[in-house]
């Protein structure tokens, strides 16, 4: 890269401490899962010549201008910062330290298709799953190749019968867990087959006739008149009204509907279900909205199929096409634990931290790790990432479609199916059908040199304890950006922080600007408290 006087420098900005500070703890858990990298992607090289662009008419001649504004944003330096917060073990964390900035490099448009397909075969939330920003990259068939997909999937599901209460055989449909391996689905088919085997009957045989029961005469006569009765057609007397029928009083339905709720997938295991009437009892709002989706999509290939496939990507599609293939990838590989990620590209014309012209922040985030930017003369800070919790009013309507729920824990913190605090995460996989999604967050923000102080990367045990003003106050007391980050981590540990501290603090060109610290007396309020409940715990 190239200073502002125009000499070429090798900066290892993790080392550089004047530049970017790092501090990382584990403080009262047992093992630090939290993750970060700094590093300068190697920006992707443009496909398209605009020397070789004829601009003969408006069309050609806009699609030169975009390519070479394009190209022009690619020679820019791209200095990427991250930060991610696992859970349930530091796995999927260590996985996108080392490949996600990989990924955001190579990424191309015909790994779209692939990534999304590989994505629906989750099912549940995933099903018609189709992200905006990668909307221009999917083919005109892309629904109808998923269409068969499914029907050959349903082929692969098979009719068996088992023995029920009091040895009755009942027919079954076995249908796979999609994460289940071909193995695993053997393992449940063969223990259908004992179960079968031992009532007497084979997996995949017709349900046998009933043996034939001998009736003495007057249990005959009963059967005949029941038989004369039934065939008879009741016509309804002068003054009657026919009785209306009413579904909900039908012996039949109730039985079929208490069937159907009494075996509802669960994830991890397979799935099974008796009878062939699941379809009858789905909510007509829901089929309504189906209908509505498939005539969006319709409309959607139409246009596709008279627009040509871009052949270049922006950074934003990179960003989200980056973080889905990493899901992807950590789904097959089967990934339990997950992980949080927060990440900021600097998009400058040499040093970012000594430019004077404008800089483009491009940010791609899941869950709730945070990235702030403080802003100068005023000293504000500015949250420029929105935590993926179940509270917010965005992912409670998201994961309202599917049905699932929220919980308080004992701390009063709504967790999202009782085990997770956040709704979006990469890994996670048997929270995958239920809404839990890796598609990130994608923010543009272009600001001023001179009003761009520094930027600070948070793990939640930060921001737990501390608010974001307070955080980007403690920053502005010190002139090194590694000592602003020890100052940070050391006022969250007093303030009683108890999950992993993770603090990144990257200077900007207004860094040292005087600016007004806003939260000094409640900081030095909250200190004293602390330090005096501390004083009391050791008495």
């Amino acid at each position: 890269m190239k200073n502002s006087q125009g000499d070429t420098l090798r900066v290892h900005l993790d080392k550089y401490r004047d530049i970017v500070g790092l501090r990382s703890t584990r403080c009262q858990r047992k093992y630090n899962q939290d993750r970060y990298k700094v590093l300068v992607l190697d920006a992707p090289q443009p496909e398209t010549n605009p020397a070789n662009i004829a601009t003969t008419d408006t069309t050609s001649s806009s699609n030169s201008t975009r390519a070479i504004s394009q190209m022009d944003a690619d020679l820019k330096t791209l200095f990427y910062f991250a930060i991610f917060d696992g859970h349930g073990g530091s796995n999927t964390a260590d996985y996108l330290t080392a490949n996600l900035d990989e990924y955001i490099e190579t990424a191309k448009p015909e790994m779209v298709p692939k990534v999304i397909e590989d994505l629906r075969k989750l099912g549940g939330y995933f099903r018609n799953f189709r992200p905006h920003f990668l909307e221009p990259f999917l083919p005109a068939d892309f629904e109808k190749r998923g269409l068969k997909d499914a029907a050959d999937r349903a082929r692969q599901q098979r009719r068996v019968h088992i023995p029920g209460k009091g040895g009755q055989i009942k027919p079954m449909i076995f249908i796979p867990h999609p994460n289940a391996t071909e193995e695993e689905q053997e393992q449940e088919l063969e223990s259908l087959e004992n179960r079968a085997t031992a009532a007497g009957t084979k997996v995949g045989s017709a349900t046998p006739a009933p043996t034939e029961v001998l009736l003495s005469e007057e249990q005959r006569k009963q059967k005949e008149r029941a038989a004369t009765n039934k065939s008879r057609v009741e016509v309804p007397r002068e003054g009657e009204e026919e009785d209306e029928y009413d579904e909900d009083d039908d012996p039949f339905v109730i039985a079929r509907r208490r069937n159907l709720n009494r075996t509802s997938p669960l994830p991890g295991g397979s799935t099974a279900y008796f009878g062939t009437y699941r379809s009858e009892y789905a909510s007509p709002s829901l089929r309504a909205e189906d209908m509505v989706e498939k005539e969006r999509r319709k409309q959607q290939a139409a246009a596709a199929a008279v627009a040509p496939m871009p052949a270049t990507m922006t950074l934003e599609q990179r960003l989200c096409l980056s973080f889905l293939q990493c899901d992807a990838e950590l789904v097959r590989d089967k990934y339990r634990d997950g992980s949080t990620a927060s990440v900021v590209i600097v998009q400058s014309k040499g040093a970012f931290w000594e430019t004077e012209d404008d800089l483009d922040l491009i940010l791609a985030h899941v869950g709730d790790t945070r990235i702030l930017l403080c802003e100068a003369p005023r000293g504000e800070s500015i949250q420029l990432t929105t935590d993926h919790h179940p509270d917010a009013v965005v992912e409670a309507d998201r994961i309202r479609r599917m049905a699932a729920y929220v919980t308080a824990d004992s701390f009063g913190e709504n967790m999202f199916l009782g085990q997770l605090a956040n709704t979006r995460a990469l890994g996670d996989i048997a929270m995958k059908p239920f809404g839990v999604s890796a598609e990130p967050e994608l923010v543009r923000r272009t600001v001023k040199a001179s009003e761009a102080a520094f930027l600070v990367l948070i793990s939640d045990g930060i921001s737990s304890v501390m608010s974001n003003q307070e955080v980007v106050d403690c920053v502005k007391l010190e002139n090194n950006p590694t000592q602003a980050a020890a100052n940070v981590l050391n006022l969250a540990e007093q303030l009683g922080a108890e999950d992993n501290c993770t603090v990144m603090v990257v200077k900007l060109p207004a860094w040292g600007s005087k600016m007004p610290d806003l939260s000094k007396e409640l900081r030095e309020y909250r200190w004293q408290s602390e330090a005096q409940q501390s004083r009391a715990r050791r008495r």
